[in-house]
């Protein structure tokens, strides 16, 4: 697998533009708009499950419409490839244009482009060039796609590899010293004890921390599992683990996020939840997320004692939320909550993604 991907990694690198699947969604609408005008458009990729994600839009901030198999647009240009359209928009049915057009990589179809205006039908030139466009582009988009899944498969095997390493190497032998410990300190004189208690809390911390480790790196999205069971899996084995009241709320839409965004959100959560259990000494925890096709609302918040004016800005934990948050073009947030505690919340936008 590793190799696989690297050797798809040094093919990329000859290419004129990358293997971001986003982008190249991006340039294939901004490619047909003069080609085929349009108001508003967008595309979505198809997986093996025949789930329609979207993955880029134009002429649009906010997606009020998706594939809707019932229709006869959406699913001939599905089963059939060939490009559907007709009166009424996806937004408004009854008025303005629609058009379907399959991303058709051989007799496989892997998306669909759907475009809508509301002055005048396309002409049967127009269409023909916006196919002809759209399918220059699938084998590029098809490719983007596979390196998204080597890239997103590769990554979770790492990430299981380094639990187990810690699982079986350094968590064994800590823990193994701990017991080690207590079996000595138990024949000491109580003065004794009290010189090594602080080693002991220092030994249990340790653990406490690689159990955190190990516990984050086994936690991923999967293809056949959405953000949100993810995140109340996570969320739910938290509480019980430790004692923590964890209240959450969860809206997610049918249409899922690409894998990119998952991962982050759920990489974010995680930190922030983990600041919480470690510094915060908290009773509660409150996780809100809306997750939508085109945006994203995350907000953790705890009762705990930690206050912004006491964090260390520069720590890696915090580098890292911001890191990941700039990576899909989100804004991160963290300010003193009413009452006591803090709130992370992380915010994406069709007007904040680059």
């Amino acid at each position: 697998m590793h190799e696989l991907l690297d050797q798809l990694v040094q093919a990329t690198r000859s290419l004129p533009t990358s293997l971001d699947e986003v982008g190249i969604a991006r340039q294939l609408l901004t490619e047909l708009k003069p080609l085929a005008p349009f108001d508003r458009g967008v595309l979505f990729s198809r997986d093996l499950s025949d789930h329609l994600a979207i993955v880029a839009m134009l002429g649009t901030d906010r997606v009020t419409w998706s594939p809707n198999l019932d229709d006869t647009r959406w699913d001939r240009a599905l089963s059939s490839g060939e490009i559907t359209n007709g009166p009424g928009s996806f937004s408004e049915p009854r008025s303005g244009f629609s058009v379907v057009l399959p991303l058709r990589l051989a007799d496989h179809v892997i998306g669909l482009v759907g475009l809508e205006r509301m002055e005048g039908d396309w002409t049967a030139a127009e269409l023909v060039a916006a196919q002809q466009r759209t399918d220059e582009f699938a084998i590029r988009f098809d490719a983007s796609t596979l390196f998204s899944q080597l890239r997103a498969t590769a990554t979770t095997e790492e990430r299981k590899r380094l639990a187990r390493e810690i699982h079986d190497g350094v968590a064994q032998q800590v823990t193994s010293v701990a017991y080690l410990m207590d079996t000595v300190t138990d024949e000491l004189p109580a003065s004794s004890q009290e010189l090594l208690a602080p080693v002991r809390e220092g030994l249990s911390e340790i653990i406490e921390e690689l159990r955190f480790s190990i516990w984050e790196l086994r936690s991923d999205v999967q293809p056949d599992r959405g953000l949100g069971a993810t995140l109340s899996a996570y969320l739910r084995d938290v509480g019980a683990a430790n004692g923590l009241k964890v209240h959450t709320v969860l809206n997610e839409a049918s249409h899922r996020l690409s894998p990119t965004v998952e991962t982050a959100v759920l990489r974010i959560t995680q930190e922030a939840v983990t600041n919480v259990l470690k510094h915060a000494n908290a009773q509660n925890l409150w996780v809100d997320c809306t997750l939508e096709p085109d945006r994203v609302l995350l907000r953790v918040a705890d009762d705990g004692q930690g206050r912004v004016a006491q964090m260390r800005w520069d720590s890696f934990g915090m580098q890292i939320m911001r890191e990941r948050a700039v990576g899909i073009g989100a804004l991160l947030e963290i300010r003193d909550r009413v009452g006591g505690g803090t709130i992370v919340e992380l915010s994406l936008t069709p007007e904040g993604k680059r």
